[in-house]
């Protein structure tokens, strides 16, 4: 399976057009382990550049959470080295948790088929990101609308890759798994980050007038 920027793009259209066509084409390509962890790793670094670059040209505003009619909690925005971070984590620690519980659930992928269709659905997903910060440097106006597609994009994928590396052929069965695997990462990794201290603090702060965030 070769990996550049052109083989990149044609995998990102396949995915969206025929994501189990992708993944099937990606599980026959048998990668090893070590080749899907690189890839995850890569994506990591492609996106913290890209964050870093769309922070410097227009500025990364801190998240604001209403709580009431007047307040709000304000977060303050993750850097491009965290997201980076929060990316290559989040990828591998996801890749585990899919093929631990899908395994639970009769799957029958190895570590090795998981770790490749996720690690190639991370850098399609990667490359929709980068574009949505592209649209928003350019053309802000469609950025949320391309910000949808990616997020259909990778759940679709996600749910295809589930089903081609376990080899369920049942889409229900393989939403099941991605659904289960999500929500045990997200209290693990809140568990670990507020175990060592690397939670999120919010601040209260007065919303604007009219509630505009």
């Amino acid at each position: 399976m070769e990996l550049s920027f052109a083989s990149l793009m044609e995998w990102t259209k396949l995915t969206v057009r025929n994501p189990r066509l992708a993944f099937e084409l990606v599980k026959s390509a048998k990668l090893p382990l070590e080749v899907s962890i690189l890839m995850i790793v890569l994506a990591g670094v492609v996106s913290a550049v890209a964050a870093g670059a769309h922070y410097i040209l227009i500025g990364s505003p801190d998240i604001i959470l209403p709580i009431s009619e007047t307040q709000g909690l304000q977060l303050e925005r993750a850097g491009p080295f965290a997201q980076g971070a929060i990316a290559v984590v989040t990828g591998i620690c996801g890749s585990l948790a899919l093929f631990w519980v899908g395994k639970r659930m009769g799957g029958q992928g190895d570590l090795a088929d998981i770790f490749s269709v996720t690690a190639v659905l991370q850098m399609v997903v990667t490359v929709l990101f980068v574009g949505v910060y592209l649209m928003d440097i350019v053309l802000p106006i469609f950025a949320f609308g391309l910000l949808l597609v990616a997020f259909y994009v990778s759940l679709r994928g996600l749910g295809h890759a589930v089903n081609v590396g376990h080899e369920f052929n049942s889409l229900g069965r393989s939403a099941l798994v991605a659904v289960l695997a999500t929500v045990g990462l997200f209290f693990v990794l809140v568990f670990v980050a507020t175990a060592l201290g690397l939670a999120p603090e919010g601040t209260i702060v007065p919303l604007p007038i009219g509630n505009e965030l």
